[in-house]
């Protein structure tokens, strides 16, 4: 299947000159291909969840039972982006950027939880040592771009040192455990949020709630750029019952900041917003929507409407 260029045809048929009439395929059972006479091996592929699923022309599809901000962003960009990444999750081809932001959030996590269990400054050679056990060897164009992103995270983990033991924080404690890579699923209307925080810092008798970014660092945040740390924010409120100070995004190439906090009317706007895009992505067609997005979509090789 995976090799088609131009068609895919399924076939199936009741007698392959054996004794026995053969079974419909369940895989053409799951594309609502049947016969007055076809079976499923007894597996029912009506299976129907009134809250997550969706009929489109005679078929099912299984919505997530659970959203999250990264789902949000691919409905934004494009529907059927959407459809393709969560809802038939298809496997995508990594890229060395996915590899390098993994490597380098595994690294800061393991060496926050070291500082937070040792209570005392750790010395910069074992970071770079965790740094090297957590390396992800893969999807890197050639070994020059390796070379050159192994090169930036030893730059960009000095300098998240330096001003790790400059700034000296108290890192937030969740029943005995450092708030680091903090899960959450967060109620908003009937539906359900995840997310992972990757860090709250304790400051005085509130918190500092930051997210690591790997990307360039951006000088003014648009409103859509706020909405990943506001749910964080949400959910540190209503979930773990902690007042935040600010709301970090910590850009780890040249190590700077940006910092916010959202107001009553912020949040409140967010969660209708949220509630909002459940609905449509629950009444979607999922239709293409095609433009500059198309440039970056993990899809674009499959999808016929991707503009080239």
């Amino acid at each position: 299947m995976t090799r088609a260029k131009k068609g895919l045809f399924f076939s199936s048929a009741e007698n392959y000159n054996g004794v026995k009439k053969k079974k419909i395929s369940r895989f053409l059972a799951e594309l609502g291909f049947k016969t007055e006479s076809s079976e499923t091996n007894g597996l029912d592929f009506n299976v129907e969840d009134k809250k997550t699923s969706k009929k489109k022309e005679g078929r099912e599809f299984l919505l997530p039972k659970q959203f999250s901000f990264t789902q949000f962003k691919a409905f934004d960009n494009c529907p059927l982006q959407y459809k393709f990444a969560h809802i038939l999750k298809i496997p995508v081809r990594g890229r060395a950027s996915f590899s390098f932001g993994k490597t380098i959030h595994n690294t800061l996590f393991d060496f926050v939880k070291l500082y937070f269990e040792r209570k005392n400054k750790i010395n910069p050679d074992k970071l770079l040592e965790i740094y090297d056990k957590n390396w992800i060897d893969e999807w890197f164009a050639d070994k020059k771009q390796k070379e050159e992103y192994y090169k930036q995270g030893k730059k960009s983990l000095k300098v998240f040192y330096d001003n790790f033991y400059k700034e000296k924080p108290a890192i937030f404690e969740i029943k005995g455990s450092p708030a680091i890579e903090q899960g959450f699923n967060l109620k908003i209307g009937d539906y359900t949020i995840i997310g992972k925080i990757d860090r709250i810092d304790k400051v005085g008798e509130t918190v500092e709630i930051i997210d690591y970014k790997t990307g360039a660092f951006k000088e003014k945040l648009e409103k859509e750029d706020k909405e990943q740390l506001l749910i964080y924010q949400i959910a540190a409120e209503e979930i773990f019952k902690l007042r935040a100070e600010k709301l970090t995004y910590y850009y780890l190439d040249g190590g700077q900041k940006k910092s916010f906090l959202g107001n009553e009317k912020e949040k409140q706007e967010l969660k209708e917003k949220i509630i909002s895009r459940i609905e449509k992505i629950k009444q979607s067609k999922f239709e293409a929507t095609p433009g500059w997005q198309c440039k970056s979509c993990d899809f674009r090789d499959i999808c016929e409407f991707a503009k080239k």
